[in-house]
Formats: structure tokens, sequence, C-alpha cells
């Protein structure tokens, strides 16, 4: 029996010795909500967000274990994706050897998206955009042709659409990268992007060259040019790298021009020629 109920005949709740408990209820509700909506996460990434969340916590990953445990959730091992064999490996090599000179920037979708859509049939746009990696920008861009190759060879093979989950609205109006780009589109600067978004200009140039390489246009801004103090020749040596080896990563470019320049200024001339190649076109 409590030693207050004792003294005072009191049967209310009285003083308990011992450490009170990290978490509050309110706390441990949270705790279930974040377990819920990272399926995925580990107790580890699960303590580093709670404990951002609230700075005064410093809880453990054991605590937070234990927690979980008594709200009923269990540990899980991921599978280890297998190791690739010898002969996968050597004809992966031989693979990227023949391929090694492709122009990967002009590939439209990744094989990802063509097995999904030889495996469902997609035969309207409703459909077409349930696959992953088709966007409201290459549906516009390349949908209705890709339409016309599926449909005539399911209708010839009598293939019906495979039904798949129903897909999300795929609109990026909201993200920062569409937010940021058609801002410096209406006119602001690289310095007051920065300042605005407490960014790096490195941070702003990634979400330039993803706006970019979603398909939209960007203008070419003259602050673009000032970030880097390169020759035109090396410019134009740059320009031709990015067109031989296209723009998708820049070590390829900065081992063919010898380390001259530095990957910032790969960064910036890359955004450059991407920016001329769809004006371009």
């Amino acid at each position: 029996m409590d030693i207050s109920v004792k003294k005072t005949k009191d049967l209310k709740q009285g003083y308990r010795p011992g450490r009170p408990k990290i978490l509050s209820p309110k706390k441990r509700r949270h705790l279930g909500q974040l377990a819920r909506s990272r399926a995925g996460a580990t107790s580890f990434e699960i303590t580093n967000t709670l404990n951002n969340i609230y700075p005064e916590l410093n809880i453990a990953t054991r605590t937070v274990r234990e927690n979980l445990w008594k709200l009923g959730y269990r540990v899980c091992i991921p599978k280890k994706t297998p190791f690739l064999t010898p002969i996968a490996k050597e004809r992966q090599v031989a693979w990227a050897n023949v391929h090694k000179r492709k122009k990967w920037g002009n590939v439209i979708f990744s094989d990802k998206t063509l097995v999904e859509m030889a495996a469902y049939y997609p035969q309207s746009v409703t459909s077409l955009l349930s696959i992953s990696g088709v966007g409201q920008v290459k549906l516009r861009q390349y949908g209705q042709a890709f339409l016309d190759v599926i449909v005539p060879y399911c209708e010839k093979h009598g293939l019906k659409a495979n039904p798949k989950e129903a897909p999300r609205e795929k609109s990026d109006t909201n993200r920062r990268y569409v937010i940021v780009s058609e801002a410096y589109n209406s006119g602001e600067t690289l310095q007051s992007l920065t300042e605005r978004y407490h960014v790096t200009t490195s941070t702003i140039l990634d979400h330039l060259a993803r706006y970019l390489a979603a398909g939209n246009k960007l203008r070419n801004g003259e602050d673009l040019q000032a970030l880097t103090a390169v020759t035109p020749d090396q410019q134009q040596a740059a320009f031709a790298a990015f067109g031989e080896l296209s723009p998708t990563f820049l070590k390829p470019v900065f081992d063919k021009l010898g380390g001259a320049l530095s990957y910032d200024d790969l960064n910036i001339l890359r955004m450059l020629y991407m920016i001329s190649h769809q004006t371009n076109n």
C-alpha cells in the first residue's frame, strides 16, 4: 500500500518513489503516430525525429523501442538484397561498355517505366499517369506518342489494361523546387532566393536543375554566368563535353576535361548548357 494512504487514509494517488516516465501520454501518442506514418523507419530514425520535435526530451533509442513495444509495434529485419552473381556482374559490365557512349540525357523513360508499361498495358491518359516515372510534363510531351503505339498493339493482340492502384495526382505545383524556379523565372536573383529560404547557392542551383530536368523552361539570367570565372574557351569545351557525354552526371565531364574545372564551375556550366539547349529546341 502507498505510504501516503497509510498516513492520510486517503485513497487518492499519492507520491510514488522512483524515476518519472520520460514520455507523457501526449508524447507517447505522438510516438505512435510517427511509427504509423513512417512504417519503414528504424527506431534510431524515429528517436532522432522525436528529439528534434522535443529538444528538451533527449530520449534514448532503447526507451523508444520499449515504448513502441508497449504500443504493439514489433521489430522487423528487412530482407537483404542478394548479391550479384559473377555472371550477372560480367553481363552488367559488358552492357555498360557497349552503351557508355550513349547520350543518356536523351533518355525519355527509365527501364522501370517501360517494364510497367509492358506489364499494365495503359491505354488512356489516366492509366498512363499511374505508371511510375510518368508525370504531367512527360505526359504532355510524350504521352500521346506512347499511347499511339501501345493502344493499337493491345487491340491487335486482344490485350486489356491491367488495373493498377489508383494514382495520386502527380502535381509538383507546391514543391519547393517549383516555387523557387518560378520565382527565379519571374525575375528574382539567386542571392535574394538564398536569403529568403536561408540556403546556399548550391541548393538553389539544385532546385533549378531539377526544374529543368522535369522539362520546364528557365530564363538565362546574368547572375548564373556571374557565378563562374571560366574563360570562353573553357565554357565551350565544357559545353562540348556535356553534348558528348550528357549533362546527367558531372564526373565523366570532369574526367574528360582533365580536372581543369572544379565541380562548382561544372555545376553552373551544366545549368547554362541545359538552358541554352532547351532554348535552341
